[in-house]
């Protein structure tokens, strides 16, 4: 696809017209009628050009602006990624059915993994789509830390001459960028419902807001026992425990652990079949559960 810059630098170089490569006033005449059709063109060319670039002054994301991610879009990802995690878990038991136990609960680990790692990505890309989508609240929310940083400064007096011009609607790069500048995915830690509140329109912020402790704290407990498992350090492993003691005793009791998991015994928890399934099999479902509930 030729860019903008080739066009106008086509439509500004000079038609050359050699008379010695054509005899005649009938060759002359013809070859005028097309540099004029060709000169017709270029000058619509040059029209259409004027039309689609931005006045001066407009925000450089604006010449062309990409279409707004939809975080529906977002969840659907999620579900087809964790279902076939759980297809190559079911696959993998088939084929481990007449190995070693220790095996098998090492590819119960791999999956929980897997999960783990997509819900991470998930949540964040989520995140970035629903302000893509409606960039409305947070850029209230952008200029608010922006003059209160100011405000609290050595030049806070003038903080009320401060004024943020961002694009009504922001681009997906420009969010992630905003979001984390090294393109890492979001860090909510415990905060997910504050920054909701605080960054997503009314829209995508109740998605967030009316999920039930139930469901943030299984979410916390999968961001721990991921850590615990890539770290296996004292800390890490503690504060697992912690997140499994703490989840919903009726509706995840069989996630629940109430004796502590050591960082090599977490292949044996995750593997563990309390009643008809394994935990890592509810491990699963439980997050596509929460992811379902963000669809708007």
């Amino acid at each position: 696809m030729l860019s903008v810059r080739m066009i106008e630098e086509g439509a500004n170089q000079k038609q050359h017209w050699w008379p010695w490569k054509v005899s005649g006033r009938r060759a002359a005449v013809r070859h005028g009628a097309h540099a004029a059709q060709r000169l017709r063109s270029e000058e619509a060319c040059k029209r259409h050009i004027k039309d689609v670039l931005p006045t001066a002054g407009n925000h450089r994301e604006n010449i062309f602006m990409a279409r707004k991610r939809d975080p529906d879009d977002e969840v659907d990802h999620f579900v087809t990624a964790v279902g076939a995690s759980l297809d190559v878990w079911e696959r993998t038991q088939t084929a481990l059915a007449a190995s070693d136990l220790e095996l098998r609960k090492v590819a119960s680990l791999d999956a929980f993994v897997r999960s783990a790692v997509e819900w991470e990505g998930f949540r964040s890309r989520w995140q970035i789509a629903a302000i893509n989508r409606d960039s409305s609240a947070y850029r209230v929310d952008v200029e608010s830390r922006l003059r209160a940083s100011i405000k609290g400064g050595r030049f806070g007096e003038l903080e009320a001459f401060v004024h943020l011009a961002l694009p009504a609607q922001l681009s997906l790069t420009t969010v992630q960028r905003l979001l984390d500048p090294s393109g890492r995915n979001i860090s909510f830690v415990d905060k997910w419902t504050d920054r909701a509140r605080a960054e997503l329109p009314a829209q995508y912020a109740t998605k967030v807001l009316s999920l039930s402790l139930a469901d943030l704290l299984l979410v916390t407990a999968c961001e721990k026992i991921r850590n615990a498992i890539v770290h296996r350090s004292p800390g890490s492993v503690d504060e697992m425990n912690t997140a499994l003691v703490a989840l919903d005793s009726t509706i995840d009791a069989e996630l629940v652990r109430t004796s502590r998991v050591t960082g090599t015994g977490i292949p044996a928890y995750l593997h563990a079949r309390p009643l008809s399934d394994r935990r890592i099999e509810i491990w699963h479902r439980r997050l596509l559960e929460v992811a379902g509930r963000l669809r708007t």
